[in-house]
């Protein structure tokens, strides 16, 4: 009877076969593969590792596990295997049904420092040793390719994070090795305008709007850097202006900025030598190179109350106090000698003669 059940084997191997190619995971199940999630598997087969599913059908294709990753396909964007770090990433960000979309590519060697990246219909996933596997999409992924991607800026080192300011205002940031981008929406909004997010490169302000609050106090960047009067400056929604100049790196408020500009700037005023600091009746205080300004934005509800004291003119940044003499020492009278009396001799009388 062994050559019926060695027929019968061959019976049902043959019926396998007619529907893809018959695999087997170790201490599992044997897992079929076919059409176009086959073919991939036979051209990678080493790579890939034994099928752990069946495959079955994602969010708007077909998918299929190994034991070293999934394998996507759709009519459109063919079959692209994702895996390591970017697969944890991809399936972080919603896998098939989330932002990224389908798979367009496998992974590419990208232009430096040894990073990798994978493209998918609604972005890019980058991985490089010690910034991990992050996805950059939207207004911030249009800006990073704008600006050639790793090249410029680094590696991603964090996914988007929500943030809502001290004013009540919803942005979205990312980080990256060498630069710092914001843009003002929410991690639900789709937005893939470049102009609508600004880094923040340059890592003297990056470092000051860190160690200031941060996207919580300044909020997002509203502008590019720029240059003005010869100093580095970024505008932030929530009104402050970093500047950085020779003289340092300062946190200068909207207004303060504004009569800086139109008092002639670094011309006449000089640069900033102070951040923005408190002061007995002036809520908003800096100091120029010439000259003080004190800004109050309660006083006057459409533009507040400004005032410079000019130095030389009005008073000097910090006038040196007179120092109060020492008073002399009076002299102690010496003590006058008192003059000890000399014994005066008093004559012995003479005997009288007998």
């Amino acid at each position: 009877m062994s050559w019926k059940r060695s027929l019968s084997a061959l019976c049902t191997a043959a019926l396998l076969l007619s529907g893809g190619l018959l695999a087997a995971a170790p201490a599992q199940a044997a897992y079929a593969t076919y059409g176009a999630i086959g073919a991939y598997y036979q051209a990678h087969t080493a790579a890939l590792g034994a099928p752990t599913s069946t495959e079955h059908t994602g969010f708007s294709d077909r998918v299929q596990d190994f034991r070293n990753g999934s394998v996507y396909w759709s009519a459109t964007t063919g079959a692209h295997w994702v895996h390591g770090g970017n697969l944890g990433e991809y399936k972080a960000q919603g896998g098939d049904s989330g932002k990224l979309g389908l798979p367009l590519t496998d992974e590419i060697k990208a232009c430096c420092y040894g990073g990798i990246y994978q493209r998918f219909t609604g972005g890019i996933i980058y991985w490089a040793t010690g910034a991990g596997s992050h996805a950059v999409h939207g207004a911030i992924g249009s800006l990073y390719a704008r600006q050639t991607s790793e090249a410029a800026l680094g590696y991603p080192t964090s996914d988007e994070t929500a943030v809502r300011t001290q004013s009540g205002a919803d942005i979205v940031t990312q980080s990256f090795q060498s630069s710092f981008i914001t843009w003002n929406g929410t991690l639900n909004a789709v937005n893939t305008d470049p102009t609508h997010a600004h880094e923040i490169q340059l890592w003297q302000i990056r470092d000051k709007y860190m160690t200031t609050g941060g996207p919580f106090v300044h909020g997002n960047a509203v502008a590019d850097q720029s240059v003005v009067d010869g100093d580095m400056v970024q505008h932030f929604l929530d009104g402050n202006l970093i500047v950085d100049s020779f003289l340092g790196t300062h946190v200068i408020p909207g207004p303060v900025f504004d009569f800086w500009q139109k008092n002639g700037g670094g011309y006449t005023m000089g640069q900033p030598t102070t951040d923005v600091y408190h002061v007995a009746g002036w809520p908003a205080t800096v100091d120029f190179q010439a000259a003080r300004v004190l800004f109050d934005p309660t006083c006057n509800p459409v533009s507040g109350c400004i005032q410079m004291i000019h130095y030389g003119y009005n008073m000097p940044p910090e006038t040196p106090r007179t120092p109060t003499p020492t008073p002399t020492p009076t002299p102690s009278a010496s003590p006058t000698d008192t003059a000890t009396a000399v014994p005066t001799d008093t004559p012995t009388a003479s005997p009288a003669a007998p």
